[in-house]
């Protein structure tokens, strides 16, 4: 199935009796408070599951960034599949587990007390997970580029800060020499070493094939 972009696949607290993978697109989770503001607290991408296997309801709102295809799976023959597979039970651990990995990796950015430390964190995080997905992050003549794949409102509310924040964030790696912003969807990172000591701490240890 195909959705347009801003469409809200699961509602925060709706009790679904169906999980999804994800084939093509970007999707944010978002809590929503009791004033009705909404936090992101994460993003869903080509290769992740999304909802849950589990009785009760969604932690979160899950919502297209972008157009996204997914597949859907009903929770109950898929469970008894599960159970009859050794093969899709070890692949969907293997998924609860990136999971995981992908859980840890935002509150490693979110640690960092600069925003533009939590806005390279970020940038390393697109490398890390979404390295393959839509051409995110590519190589061109030696040059790292990183398409940001999320709008600046979306990115200020991913790193709990403000618009305003982001923007001088963004400033401040240029004027370090750490990137270019060719557009505000379009980032040179222009000294790869600096933009992971800038991450900092453990996500940078987490880190293959960046380094130069």
């Amino acid at each position: 199935m195909t959705y347009p972009a801003e469409t809200t696949l699961i509602e925060m607290g709706e009790t679904s009796d169906y999980f999804g993978y994800v084939r093509r697109g970007i999707m944010r989770m978002q809590r929503i408070h009791l004033d009705g503001t909404g936090q992101i607290v994460g993003l869903v991408a080509e290769g992740d599951v999304f909802g849950s296997l589990f009785e009760g309801g969604s932690k979160v709102a899950i919502e297209a960034v972008t157009e996204v295809s997914i597949l859907t799976f009903k929770r109950g023959p898929f469970e008894a599949l599960m159970a009859r597979s050794a093969e899709l039970d070890h692949f969907m651990l293997q998924k609860l587990m990136a999971d995981l990995d992908r859980t840890r990796d935002w509150m490693l950015v979110l640690l960092n007390r600069k925003v533009s430390e939590r806005l390279a964190g970020f940038l390393v995080v697109l490398c890390i997970r979404y390295a393959n997905v839509d051409h995110l992050v590519r190589w061109d003549n030696g040059s790292l580029e990183i398409k940001v794949p999320i709008s600046r409102c979306d990115l200020a509310s991913l790193l709990g800060t403000r618009v305003e924040s982001v923007s001088r964030a963004f400033s401040a790696l240029a004027k370090k020499g750490i990137i270019h912003t060719k557009t505000p969807y379009l980032i040179e990172v222009q000294d790869v070493r600096r933009l992971l000591e800038e991450a900092g701490g453990e996500l940078t240890n987490r880190v293959t094939g960046l380094r130069t």
